[in-house]
């Protein structure tokens, strides 16, 4: 006879990943995954000060977007030397990225999407040329490999973003509801 257990939340989770000096030592090739994960982490933390700095994205525009708060934010710029971002963390994000500068995805369903819901589809950083959005796009890639080619090219709807978005929040914070 099974044992009835409770529910229990799922875990919520984390921004980092630590270095793990133990698994370095014993598993074959951990070092060598660890050197690609924190250089994927330094791409992706250079991509979000160059949003702050160059287009001068405020950081209230992230936490408006995804519910990204201001200490949680810096976290994404300011990664410690033992730790890379988690799988969850880069994604989020991501989608946070693409919510608030929708020319990034070149789907032209999606942008009609924009349209047709937002009334346009425009991001937050003003007068951005064709070229400065082809530049950005194509470091947005960069930075978010695999996953960021996804988003720019096979999103087709803005409703199917806001999904995502609403699934990494709750992710984070272990909440089922809406982002506000």
């Amino acid at each position: 006879m099974k044992k009835k257990t409770k529910n229990k939340p799922r875990t919520k989770a984390t921004i980092y990943i630590k270095y793990d000096a133990e698994k370095a030592e014993n598993l074959i090739g951990y070092a060598t995954r660890w050197g690609i994960r924190r250089s994927e982490t330094l791409n992706i933390s250079r991509f979000i000060r160059m949003l702050i700095e160059k287009y001068d994205i405020t950081k209230s525009a992230f936490h408006e977007t995804s519910g990204i708060h201001n200490m949680a934010f810096n976290k994404y710029q300011n990664v410690p030397d033992n730790c890379c971002l988690s799988t969850e963390a880069i994604e989020r994000i991501a989608v946070c990225i693409l919510l608030l500068e929708p020319p990034l995805n070149e789907d032209p369903d999606f942008e009609v999407d924009c349209v047709k819901k937002k009334g346009g589809f425009r991001g937050v950083i003003a007068n951005m040329s064709k070229k400065d959005i082809d530049d950005m796009r194509e470091e947005f890639r960069k930075a978010f490999g695999t996953f960021g080619f996804y988003l720019t090219l096979s999103i087709k709807s803005l409703d199917e973003l806001n999904e995502m978005n609403v699934l990494y929040f709750n992710i984070f914070t272990n909440v089922n509801g809406k982002l506000k």
